[in-house]
């Protein structure tokens, strides 16, 4: 049978595998993962590059004006001191201005130090300050001082902007961090999701596995059951119903008689099967069951009243004159056709079921007679006989069998009423027989049959229509 894999996924171009697709999900969240890790780190040394640049180069701001103003400080105070007013602001002007045309001045003098912005203002002011009188110059100073407050002011903002944009940069590392963690959690989410459906693809594969047992068990059963319903179908079939499941090859049926009922020329024979126990009911035209004036009820009743036990026997070859009509609380009702060539046994006999089976399917390995009410002259234990329209002597081994014969003649002639009659068989109406083995010698020239331990006595019923079987 196709396995669950199979069943979902077909293999086609259309289909994809499912543990194929979770882990190829897998690898592709991983990889995304990972880019967003490496991207978010690459951003967060970028920002603090940024950051560190940024930092220098304020520091660097702030240390070169402080430089400016110190200069300022001291070099222009003393330059006035030690000169004339126009002198004084002649020698700036001229300074400033060389300095602040040139590229750099001489290395390592306070010159070098001076932005050129500031040597150009300087100089402009030393020549105004040339036209005006030497009173001016307090002007000058307070200028100077406001440029210098001015630079204050500026390296405030400077460090104002520094501080906001370290704010900034701490709430993106803590933005970024916050993402580095949320990653890590969907990837532990992502992680612990796909561990459960691959615990719930194992366990659908094991409940695959469990089903396929049960089903192969089920399967089972009901090939047993199919087998046992197939048995009951045969047994109740019609010839389940008479010869029985076993398969056996005899030919016959033996249903011991409970009761006979004659109704509009039909005898309803009820009876137990010895092969398979079931109760039936036989529908049988009269003429299959009687002759001349004998009938299957009379035979019964005067059977059982002497302690035997009444017979009806079946060729199994003849089920094709019988139909299975219904069943009645268990009973099985049977019907045989009339006016076909149906072979059908009326017998009694003191012994079992068992052993009429074994003499009727076995009869070739016994010697059969048909014996009259004569005795043998000068012999106690034989009785007159015939075989094959022969006279014939049957010599019983002892006393038992002997009474056992003539107690069998004496029923005969009870059913066919005919009291004193010295020989019941005569008429062809009932049939004593004695199956037997034996042995075979002679006496007084006629075939004498010496009767041995096996020994079944049949009272035989010929019937009107059809043949005995025996």
């Amino acid at each position: 049978m196709k396995s669950l894999e199979k069943i979902l996924f077909p293999k086609n171009e259309k289909s994809f595998n499912l543990r194929q697709l979770f882990e190829k999900t897998e690898e592709i969240i991983r990889s995304k993962i990972k880019r967003i890790g490496e991207y978010a780190e690459k951003a967060s040394e970028y920002v603090i590059n940024i950051e560190n640049e940024v930092k220098h180069g304020v520091e660097s701001l702030e240390k070169d004006i402080k430089g400016y103003l110190e200069t300022a400080k001291y070099v222009i105070p003393s330059v006035l001191a030690s000169s004339t007013t126009l002198g004084r602001l002649g020698y700036i002007g001229s300074t400033l201005l060389i300095c602040g045309t040139s590229k750099g001045g001489i290395g390592g003098n306070w010159y070098s130090k001076i932005p050129p912005i500031v040597s150009s203002l300087l100089s402009i002011v030393s020549l105004i300050i040339g036209l005006y009188d030497f009173h001016q110059y307090h002007e000058l100073s307070q200028e100077l001082q406001d440029i210098k407050n001015n630079n204050n002011v500026s390296l405030i903002a400077i460090r104002e902007q520094l501080q906001n944009i370290n704010a900034t940069l701490a709430e993106l590392k803590n933005n970024l961090n916050d993402m580095n963690t949320n990653y890590n959690t969907t990837i532990t989410n992502i992680q612990r999701q796909l561990e459960e459906i691959n615990a719930t693809i194992i366990g659908l594969e094991n409940n695959y596995q469990t089903s396929q047992e049960q089903i192969q068990n089920l399967i089972n059963q009901v090939q047993t059951l199919e087998q046992q319903l197939q048995a009951l179908e045969n047994y109740y079939t019609l010839e389940g119903i008479l010869f029985g499941n076993n398969n056996n090859s005899y030919g016959i049926s033996v249903i011991q008689i409970n009761s006979v009922q004659i109704e509009n020329e039909t005898a309803y024979v009820q009876g137990t099967v010895s092969s398979s126990g079931a109760n039936v009911i036989l529908e049988i035209p009269v003429d299959y069951v009687e002759k001349v004036n004998v009938n299957i009820q009379e035979f019964v009743n005067d059977v059982q009243r002497n302690g035997w036990n009444p017979y009806l026997i079946i060729d199994r070859v003849d089920l094709q004159y019988m139909t299975l009509l219904n069943n009645q609380n268990g009973t099985y009702v049977i019907s045989i056709q009339p006016n076909e060539p149906v072979k059908i046994g009326i017998a009694a006999t003191p012994a079992d079921p068992s052993a009429i089976y074994n003499v009727l399917n076995n009869k070739n390995n016994y010697y059969i007679v048909i014996q009259d009410s004569y005795p043998v002259y000068n012999s106690p234990l034989a009785l007159w006989g015939y075989k094959s329209g022969n006279s014939v002597v049957v010599d019983f081994s002892n006393n038992y069998q002997y009474n056992l014969a003539e107690n069998m003649i004496s029923i005969a002639d009870q059913i066919i009423n005919s009291p004193g009659n010295q020989n019941p068989t005569s008429k062809g109406i009932i049939y004593t027989y004695s199956i037997f083995n034996g042995s075979v010698s002679t006496y007084q020239n006629y075939p004498e049959y010496i009767v041995g331990q096996t020994y079944i006595p049949l009272i035989v019923l010929e019937p009107e229509e059809g043949e005995s079987i025996i």
